[in-house]
């Protein structure tokens, strides 16, 4: 058992001149990822000091398993930072309806639907830099159903919104915030709106709504001239409306007080027929409607959905335009050159700030996480995904669902098991960018093996659907198969080892009715693949799982499986297989891995109890417990054992973070090599190589990274932490416990008694913090005792006492040979003990429940007082020193 001052002392020790800690990137980093799966409506903002803002929605459920339209899910405010994205607020969302923007002094507003007391409400919110306030008292709506409702700022960047009485953008109406309160300007602008309606403001201040005229098939303009909302004295945009008008798509704006529109139809097909996408871009010249481009002209088609929404680059007078986009898919940014779009290279929303672009989009390719990229002067910086090659997503590979780095040479190449492609390619960091070789080695439907003989030449054990098991050698482009088919009929698991000569051995279990599941071991002779042993094949006895080969100094080859439940390790003396280590077990898991240190001795990593780790060595006679058994902070996955130097590694992903994790040995406990945070969440499949003392470790997060160890700075993983425990609601047949740790655990053991001894074995478990009890004793002491589980290790166990009161107090009752009264009962403090028949004094005797005497009380009256506030709480008697009548008056004390 080790308890937390014991870690905590060795860790305070170990990283006593430690620098300071991390794990470096080689090309991408997944911390650029800025969002989780299943982001929604990425909108991106600068403010005037260059900040850059991000505002978007985060599906509280992963995408895939739930619609993006729904409503579970929180809005997230994140800033650039120089050490990445910084979450500064969420909100949770509660309706349909919301609108948001941020003003030119780079204030934040949230605009959502709600009720309150039964009301609804527009609730407007402004963000101060750290938290949420009201911006304005809620703006009272007068009907019942959803509204919808768009955010814009005036000219003197005051917040306006422009709503609809229904869902359907039906009577809009607009309200401004002047600070202080939220005023109606003009009540309702239109009655026959059926469709989408936008807004901007001139110069003048003065609002333009544009809305599609529902009666008249148009598009209409008004303008808020102070008192009331009048039809625009320009013409109007006539469009066509033969196609659904609830699914025209428009965007407008006032740039230089010049009107700009954008509108056409996403190619909605109607029960009568499906009509193709159309779109026209048209700009106010003063006296008409000019038509700035349409279907046809530069990359617009009609395969090319609407709208396209303007941005304006004020330095250079050059509009852009973004749009292109099906539904929830990425959308593309074009810049208006003459009467055509010219394609950028960007794509989603889009803010332009000091020549600078800064642009956001969540692609389902990408598993709608947040990408953002920023360009200035033509260079880009687009922070996730990075894509290499042909691969599109983060990291090396996006594709390889299965991807793991298992190789690396001095000149920073790696292997790399692509998966989900069936192949086998080979990745080389050049120039700060990962470049993909394609070695067209396929990998079948299985899971390849990589290993290294002396001169460090990477092997290939590659099992086959067929089925059929064999060792290739490889090369950057080419696979040298070594031999023919090791075994060709059913098999499972396998494992390669190289003897002092680079001769391979390959373990495996065969599950024919020859083989019975038993381990088998076969060498390659030059020409052929041979059992090992001609006397006996088989290193195991009975059924067995997992064979692992390691070969020890003296180039014996030894094989460690598991049979029955239990580890074991067989070893070959040129002859015949021998059982050389005692059974260790029983083990649960079955996909336990082996290393090897310098003295030949194994390192065997398994998940035990709860799923968390526990590493045991063999040193040549008995096992041995390498740090504490359990030592991650939860459950792990993906458990790999390495070792460098003589010196165990571990990496894992540890469900508690949701984090790749690398540990490192210290020759007492494993510790956190670096830091707690190599990866985003989300992360698996870790695996590491070593270069010198250099540690990399490659691992999952939607797309391969790879990252390397800048110092040897150790953290604790697990502080099995002893609970603090209070006991509250103590009364004659019942109590409750509670208590708490500072980091989580697994769970907790209590044990409630009437002895103050140790429990010598398990409690009660429990995840909860909490215990209650009512059916107790009266007028007993009670301990309760309760510890920390975490996995394998457990803290000490803390007890807690405490006395059930009595059923009713006790007052008239026969201490020694005379009557007294004892008041009151249970005591705290001052104790009366008063003699009702007693002719002359007396002395009294006060014991514990341990009969040890703690007070000798004289009476020089027939009254006396005694402080017992300084005792323990307990059971106490009181007794008369007479002897003539040895009967004891029990007393309480709380």
């Amino acid at each position: 058992m080790k308890t937390y001052l014991t870690i905590l002392a060795i860790f305070l020790m170990l990283g006593a001149n430690a620098q300071s800690v991390g794990w470096q990137a080689v090309g991408p980093d997944d911390f650029e990822q800025i969002s989780s799966p299943g982001a929604k409506s990425p909108h991106v903002y600068v403010d005037t000091s260059g900040g850059v803002y991000l505002f978007y929605a985060e599906i509280l459920q992963a995408y895939g398993t739930v619609q993006p339209y729904l409503t579970n899910y929180k809005y997230v405010l994140k800033k650039e930072t120089p050490s990445g994205w910084l979450t500064l607020t969420t909100v949770q969302n509660t309706s349909y309806t919301h609108a948001f923007g941020m003003n030119k002094k780079g204030e934040l507003f949230f605009t959502r639907e709600t009720k309150i007391n039964g009301q609804q409400l527009l609730l407007t919110e402004k963000f101060d830099g750290v938290s949420w306030s009201n911006a304005g008292q809620p703006y009272l709506l007068n009907f019942l159903s959803a509204p919808y409702c768009k955010m814009q700022f005036d000219k003197n960047d005051n917040p306006s919104i422009l709503f609809s009485a229904y869902g359907n953008s039906v009577l809009p109406e607009m309200i401004s915030w002047n600070g202080t309160n939220w005023n109606s300007i003009g009540g309702p602008i239109a009655t026959t709106v059926y469709g989408k309606f936008l807004y901007d403001f001139d110069s003048s201040n003065q609002p333009h709504v544009i809305y599609f005229d529902a009666l008249n098939n148009q598009v209409q303009i008004k303008k808020f001239n102070g008192t009331s909302w009048i039809i625009n004295n320009i013409p109007s945009a006539v469009i066509n409306t033969n196609y659904q008008s609830n699914h025209l798509k428009a965007d407008f704006r006032i740039y230089r007080d010049t009107m700009y529109l954008s509108y056409g139809k996403d190619g909605y097909a109607t029960s009568m027929s499906a009509y193709p996408p159309t779109l026209s871009i048209m700009k106010f010249n003063g006296t008409n409607w000019v038509t700035l481009a349409s279907n046809g002209l530069g990359p617009i088609t009609s395969s090319v959905p609407a709208p396209l929404f303007f941005y304006f680059d004020s330095s250079k007078n050059s509009i852009y335009l973004m749009g292109g986009e099906s539904y929830n898919a990425p959308t593309n940014i074009y810049k208006l050159v003459g009467n055509s779009l010219q394609t950028t290279g960007m794509s989603g929303d889009l803010t332009i700030r000091n020549d600078t672009f800064f642009t956001i989009d969540n692609p389902i390719s990408n598993g709608m996480k947040i990408r953002f990229v920023k360009i200035f002067n033509s260079y880009r910086i687009e922070e996730y995904p990075v894509t290499i090659a042909s691969f599109n997503g983060g990291g090396i590979s996006a594709n390889a669902a299965l991807g793991n780095v298992y190789w690396i040479a001095p000149n920073h190449s790696f292997f790399l098991d692509d998966s989900a492609l069936l192949n086998l390619n080979a990745v080389k960091y050049v120039n700060n960018t990962w470049r993909i070789f394609r070695t067209g080695i396929s990998v079948d439907d299985k899971y390849p093996k990589f290993y290294r003989d002396s001169g460090s030449y990477p092997y290939l054990l590659k099992p086959s659907s067929v089925p059929s098991l064999s060792l290739f050698k490889i090369s950057q482009d080419t696979a040298q198969k070594i031999g023919g088919d090791i075994i060709n009929s059913y098999f499972s698991y396998g494992s390669c080892a190289f003897d002092i000569n680079n001769v391979p051995h390959v373990a495996f279990v065969d599950i024919t009715q020859f083989g019975g599941r038993r381990v088998r071991v076969k060498k390659f002779d030059g020409v052929n693949w041979l059992d090992l042993s001609s006397v006996n094949p088989f290193a195991s006895t009975g059924v067995s799982a997992n064979p692992l080969l390691f070969v020890n100094p003296a180039n014996q080859i030894n094989v460690v499986y598991k049979q029955g439940a239990d580890i074991l390790i067989s070893a070959f003396n040129g002859s015949n297989w021998n059982v050389v280590s005692p059974s260790y077990g029983p083990v649960m898991d079955s996909a336990f891995q082996i290393v090897v240190n310098n003295a030949g001795q194994p390192y065997i990593s398994f998940l035990q109890s709860f799923k968390k780790p526990v590493v045991v060595r063999f040193n040549g006679s008995s096992w041995d417990t390498v740090g504490i058994p359990g030592f991650s902070q939860d459950a792990v996955t993906d458990l790999k054992i390495y070792i460098n130097n003589d010196t165990p590694f571990v990496a894992y992903s540890d469900k508690h973070f949701g984090k790749v994790i690398v540990a490192k040995y210290n020759g007492s406990v494993f510790g956190a090599l670096g830091t707690l945070d190599i990866s985003r969440d989300t992360s698996c499949f870790p695996n590491l190589v070593f270069q010198g003392n250099d540690v990399y470790v490659s691992y999952w997060s939607q797309g391969i990274f790879v990252k390397k160890n800048t110092n040897d700075t150790l953290l604790p993983l697990s502080l099995c932490v002893v609970p603090s425990v209070k006991i509250a609601g103590v009364n004659d047949t019942a109590a409750n416990a509670s208590w708490a740790i500072p980091t989580p655990a697994l769970g907790y053991e209590y044990v409630l008694s009437t002895s103050t001894q140790l429990p010598s074995s398990s409690g009660t478990f429990t995840k909860t913090l909490s215990y209650s009890d009512s059916s107790l004793q009266p007028g007993t002491t009670y301990y309760f005792f309760v510890r920390t589980i975490c996995g394998l290790d457990t803290s000490a166990w803390v007890m807690q006492s405490f006395t059930t009161t009595n059923t009713t107090g006790i007052s008239n009752t026969v201490a020694g040979e005379y009557d007294v009264s004892v008041y009151p009962n249970p005591v705290s403090g001052l104790l009366h003990i008063e003699q009702l028949t007693a002719a002359q004094p007396q002395q009294f005797e006060l014991y514990d429940i341990f009969g040890r005497k703690v007070r000798t009380i004289s009476f020089s009256s027939k009254s006396v007082q005694v402080d017992i506030s300084d005792l323990p709480a307990g059971v106490y008697s009181l007794r008369g020193i007479s002897g003539k009548n040895p009967n004891a008056l029990k007393i309480v004390k709380q």
